[in-house]
């Protein structure tokens, strides 16, 4: 802006509410639907699996609009932001379609604009192909990555997709049901209820595996899990994982090395909520969130989220924040905490638990 690079942030008017995954670069590979819309809002070079997603008939003419497949309310938003959005690098989310057949179509988008000829070109793709490649990306990145290709289908096939937004979480506790997730879209916290609060266990994204295959107390723990951010979790088959951590050499170690790991977060957790004071907790938890999402300074948080998160109650965190915001390890705004100085609020979390 007037010579000086000027870094902008954007928040969805629906409160992210859709998890869209990590993208992989699924936008520039082979086969992707293209299409370009030009200044005016219509759609050009339309390729042959873009005309099947929006039922154009193959070999006409007509140029239709993009408004022609949005909502009134949505086209009039997409025509008074288009100037701006051509002054972007790059932009993408999911939008609703409404295709000739009366029949709605979520489909994610990635666009990059071409200046040149005053369009945007647009890679998309339906919400059940971002959900498959989102799976097969958990599968690959988690502990069921060890398992034979043939039961991570048999388990794919057995599963429950459970869209969870943010603060909501499973109904039964492990100590009145058996069950195992693996996410695939998201932030998840495994928390446990003592002392009337329900202070984080352990978070976990993409690929990690949570559930009643972990635990190892004689007594079920009264354990639940609860998304942070709009998650994506498939619910799977409590029995089968846990015939596969007896039977499955490969699986049983990968299970007893996420263990591992699970008790050094627990052991630094606990330690962390009894010798450390509520500001070091706090930067703490921050810390840890953060690093779940590396490529994103942005994390849409509550303060009622993270009260939970370190066992406190929302007043005395929002004091908290407010010395965070003092120092300059933070900044607040309407859709979460924006991380500025992660450095230094690592600095004072490790504080707590050395």
């Amino acid at each position: 802006m007037r010579g000086t690079p000027v870094e902008l942030w954007f928040a969805y008017r629906d409160g992210r509410t859709e998890a869209l995954g990590r993208s992989g670069g699924w936008s520039n590979r082979r086969g992707s639907a293209r299409v370009a819309v030009d200044a005016a809002g219509r759609l050009t070079s339309i390729d042959a699996r873009s005309r099947r997603l929006l039922e154009l008939p193959t070999g006409s003419l007509d140029r239709p609009s993009i408004v022609d497949f949005v909502s009134a309310e949505l086209g009039r938003e997409i025509c008074a932001a288009s100037r701006g959005l051509m002054s972007l690098s790059e932009f993408g989310g999911v939008i609703p379609l409404h295709l000739p057949s009366r029949k709605r179509l979520d489909v994610e988008f990635y666009a990059t604009p071409d200046r040149s000829q005053q369009r945007v070109l647009l890679s998309i793709r339906t919400a059940a192909e971002r959900d498959g490649a989102n799976d097969k990306q958990a599968f690959a990145e988690s502990s069921l990555g060890s398992i034979p290709a043939s039961i991570q289908r048999e388990l794919l096939r057995g599963s429950t997709r459970r869209k969870l937004a943010p603060g909501e979480r499973l109904v039964a506790p492990l100590a009145q049901d058996s069950w195992v997730v693996l996410v695939t879209a998201g932030i998840v916290r495994l928390f446990i209820a003592m002392d009337g609060f329900e202070p984080t266990i352990l978070y976990g994204n993409v690929g990690s595996v949570f559930g009643s295959h972990a635990m190892v107390a004689p007594e079920p723990l009264l354990v639940g899990l609860q998304s942070v951010t709009p998650s994506v979790v498939l619910q799977l088959s409590a029995s089968r994982i846990k015939e596969l951590t007896g039977s499955n050499r490969a699986f049983g170690r990968a299970v007893s090395t996420d263990l591992q790991l699970q008790l050094q977060e627990l052991v630094r957790s606990f330690a962390a909520r009894s010798a450390a004071n509520l500001l070091q907790r706090l930067a703490r938890e921050i810390s840890r969130l953060s690093d779940l999402q590396p490529t994103d300074r942005l994390l849409s948080v509550t303060e009622q989220q993270l009260a939970d998160g370190v066992g406190s109650i929302r007043e005395s965190i929002g004091r908290s924040i407010g010395d965070l915001r003092r120092d300059g390890c933070i900044a607040t705004t309407r859709h979460g905490l924006l991380i500025l100085d992660k450095a230094m609020l690592q600095r004072v979390g490790e504080a707590g638990v050395e």
